[in-house]
């Protein structure tokens, strides 16, 4: 699929270009850049979409939980699927967000 080639390189560039203009302070302990990349938002749903970048990046890349600040350990939203509530991360960033100001 041409539109995930170009996911791919574009997010290639973005590693790239984090990797030589970050400050030292922001790369992690081990000074490798990225060890990880969380997906969020719907697009995330994308059948097989973390292993093909997991994959073409060399980059762990997994489904980001929008509940993880939220949620005590154990708990979930009642009938509401994981996949589904990975439309709602951008509203919930901005509701803590909101909450901590």
């Amino acid at each position: 699929m041409p539109a995930l080639v170009d996911l791919t390189q574009q997010i290639k560039r973005y590693l790239e270009y984090y990797q030589t203009h970050a400050s030292h302070e922001h790369l992690p302990p081990d000074g490798k850049g990225v060890s990880k990349i969380l997906l969020c938002g719907g697009g995330a749903n994308l059948k097989g979409l973390p292993e093909l970048l997991s994959l073409e990046l060399r980059i762990p890349t997994e489904l980001g939980n929008p509940w993880i600040n939220i949620l005590a350990e154990g708990k979930k939203v009642s009938k509401l699927p994981f996949e589904k509530s990975l439309s709602y991360t951008t509203a919930i960033g901005l509701a803590l967000r909101g909450i901590k100001q």
